[in-house]
């Protein structure tokens, strides 16, 4: 299942650094754009730090060396750096959050975790299985 995230409310605070800044928190609306029509709800984002350069150089050489499996390993090592929560669910540890300036102004904000897999999704192994990364 593909989710796009439309971002209802910006930061509150603006990002100083890439480590040193003030937690941001968002409150953003998924839709759905796979085959279910009409789906669409809301989604909590806190981002309490941001992986440094090296943070992220270092899983993109365990990806490129290694290979996804290993990735999802040290993604799961990884502090969590937030959360994203769906209301009245628990919410699920950010393992990544990147940003990166872009020319013309403003932000480019890369998330991502491992994805939880409930009981029933490990017993039926549908396709989605195979996707053990949340990306945002």
């Amino acid at each position: 299942m593909v989710w796009g995230l439309l971002l209802a409310a910006g930061a509150f605070v603006q990002v100083d650094a890439q480590t040193k800044s003030a937690p941001e928190k968002y409150n953003a609306t998924a839709i759905n754009i796979g085959n279910a029509r009409g789906m669409a709800g809301r989604v909590l984002l806190s981002i309490d730090r941001w992986n440094t350069p090296q943070e992220r150089a270092d899983l993109i050489r365990e990806f490129q060396q290694k290979g996804p499996d290993k990735l999802l390993d040290a993604l799961q090592r990884s502090p969590k750096v937030g959360y994203i929560r769906l209301p009245n669910t628990l919410a699920w540890d950010l393992r990544y959050a990147f940003e990166m300036p872009l020319p013309e102004g403003g932000r480019r904000v890369v998330l991502a975790t491992d994805r939880p897999i409930g009981f029933e999704e490990a017993r039926t192994q549908p396709r989605r299985i195979d996707y053990p990364f949340r990306i945002l």
